[in-house]
């Protein structure tokens, strides 16, 4: 099933569903062989691994660059956290 509409029966669930935090490729497969039917990535986090500030000091491309490798290593969907 693809990541899509994993995303939208989950959105539109009338179960409590869980998904985990993930902040690079290896952490995203985790989650998805602990069997949670999400990743939330955050901005936050994300950063914290890379070792900067969560004050836009990542730029966009960077943070894409790990949602990147969190996406092609899973095949469940990822819920985004950036501003």
């Amino acid at each position: 099933m693809r990541k899509t509409t994993q995303s939208k029966k989950l959105l539109q669930s009338n179960r409590l569903e869980f998904i985990l935090e993930a902040h690079d490729g290896l952490s995203a497969k985790i989650v998805e062989e602990a069997s949670f039917k999400g990743i939330w990535a955050s901005g936050l986090s994300i950063s914290a691994a890379m070792g900067v500030r969560d004050s836009n000091e990542a730029i966009w491309t960077q943070v894409m660059e790990v949602v990147e490798f969190m996406s092609d290593n899973t095949t469940i969907p990822i819920f985004l956290d950036v501003k």
